[in-house]
């Protein structure tokens, strides 16, 4: 767990980082200077592009951590998998561009009556979804050589500065909105070139065109592999996405930033799945290469005490501020119907975490095929509640769809890995960081919201959160929830205690 505890810390540091700056594009920068319509224009071609990557991309990002560690040969430059790797997306993406023509009206038609600014900006869609589905496959190349923290920084720094660039200039009025998604689109592009000029500084963009990998016959699996999982990625991408897909046709584009707000505060939640999924992905798929259960077990339930243990401390710091962070939010009365979103989202987000990664020991395992059955049903279970629950109560109704929805599909991959592998994540310290949830939950709301004002709802925020972070740590300190915690504070103390002598 070494290598994914640290490479996890410096990728979630930079999240973070990331999440101040998006927060105050969406909260202060987007929400004082432009109409809720329009940033809920750009929200969702963004939400769009990236659902639409899954099929451009044609699997193969997770061809990449699959089968990447079978071709590993720094000698032999990989036998030409980069190459592999760049050519084979741009064949998905023309395939995008023309089923994207062909189906351009009916896609559109659902836009029509309650979103009709998507129209203009339909073919924004086509380079967006390209840059994003390179950005994801260079991702997948740095990540199975264990380097997350750069092209996290691309994603979570870069990517946010720039808009946070765009978004000043049509404050000032210098650009209009078809050059400000313009803009958008081309902050990709960058983030694409960024990539390869990193790899290259690793040494490890190897472009030479080698057909060892091509003519390899795990090659050959891999694409069929690939093209099996696109209705996987897509499924996991419509579960993921469709409440941002359907409010805008169901209800609008400004519920769609009041939804898009409620999901900016509990991204935050999910951080540490986030980082430490990607570094775990290669070590899952290395020791599936070796049949090493014991390895996998471990990484489970590690990864489950972590994730819960981080998640449950985030969501208690959000949950318990929310009152006075929406005092802090320009037009509080608009974005304050999202106050429950919030709840559902990160209660949500906190089931999925408790249960580690077992979704990619499913993936990488021989029993692939059910991760994407199980994928499919989740999406059209959420479709179907999005469409019962969004008409009936709005952004809460979509929010309360993605949370029975994800409860459900939690509790599918339990059994599974429960039955085929004989292993579960939870131990006896799962019920200790549920107890301590409880008790600092309610320690933390002696101490009342403020009325009003910017001053007080800030002083009550870091009062509560200061309660929140003593009392949390120290009991999961006094009662050893997490071996890696323990070594950190313990080697963080060394360190200290060094430098002060």
């Amino acid at each position: 767990m070494g290598i994914v505890i640290r490479q996890s810390i410096k990728s979630s540091i930079i999240s973070y980082a990331g999440v101040i700056i998006g927060t105050v594009n969406v909260v202060w920068l987007a929400a004082r200077f432009m109409p809720p319509s329009e940033v809920g224009l750009t929200k969702v071609l963004v939400e769009i592009a990236l659902f639409f990557t899954a099929f451009a991309q044609l699997g193969t990002v997770q061809i990449t951590d699959r089968f990447f560690p079978q071709f590993k040969d720094e000698a032999q430059s990989h036998g030409g998998f980069l190459v592999f790797l760049l050519l084979y997306p741009l064949i998905g993406f023309v395939l995008f561009c023309a089923v994207a023509f062909l189906l351009k009206d009916f896609f559109l038609s659902f836009y029509t009556e309650k979103a009709p600014q998507l129209i203009d900006y339909f073919y924004y869609l086509l380079p967006l979804t390209g840059f994003m589905a390179y950005q994801n496959v260079l991702e997948a190349y740095s990540r199975v050589h264990f380097r997350i923290v750069v092209p996290t920084l691309v994603r979570e720094l870069f990517l946010k500065l720039f808009n946070s660039l765009v978004i000043t200039l049509y404050a000032l009025r210098l650009i209009n909105l078809p050059t400000f998604v313009a803009l958008l689109v081309i902050s990709y592009g960058l983030a694409v070139v960024w990539l390869l000029l990193y790899i290259n500084h690793l040494g490890r963009l190897y472009l030479r065109v080698g057909f060892s990998a091509w003519n390899h016959p795990l090659l050959k699996q891999g694409v069929g592999y690939g093209l099996f999982i696109i209705m996987g990625s897509m499924g996991v991408l419509l579960a993921n996405k469709i409440d941002i897909l359907m409010l805008p046709a169901l209800s609008g584009l400004d519920y769609t930033v009041i939804y898009g707000m409620a999901t900016l505060m509990t991204s935050v939640i999910e951080i540490p799945k986030r980082s430490i999924t990607q570094i775990s992905i290669p070590l899952i798929s290395q020791s599936w290469q070796t049949n090493d259960l014991g390895k996998i077990r471990e990484l489970y339930r590690k990864t489950a005490i972590n994730q819960l243990l981080a998640g449950t401390f985030i969501f208690l710091g959000i949950w318990c501020n929310i009152d006075d962070i929406f005092h802090l939010v320009p037009k509080e009365e608009i974005y304050r119907q999202g106050k429950y979103v919030v709840a559902f989202l990160g209660i949500a987000k906190l089931i999925d975490m408790a249960t580690g990664v077992n979704a990619e020991i499913i993936l990488y395992s021989k029993f692939y095929k059910f991760s994407t059955i199980a994928i499919i049903t989740l999406a059209l279970l959420t479709v179907v509640t999005n469409y019962i629950f969004i008409p009936l109560y709005n952004v809460n109704g979509a929010g309360l769809a993605v949370a029975l929805s994800i409860f459900v599909f939690t509790v599918i991959k339990c059994i599974f890995v429960a039955v085929k592998f004989r292993m579960h994540p939870f131990t006896i310290k799962t019920c200790y960081v549920l107890l301590m949830a409880l008790l600092v939950y309610f320690t933390a709301m002696l101490i009342p919201p403020a009325s009003s004002g910017t001053l007080a709802p800030l002083g009550h925020i870091l009062l509560r959160s200061s309660v929140i972070t003593v009392l949390f740590g120290s009991l999961t300190l006094m009662w050893h929830v997490s071996e890696e915690v323990d070594a950190l504070v313990t080697a963080l103390y060394r360190k200290v205690r060094s430098l002060v002598r």
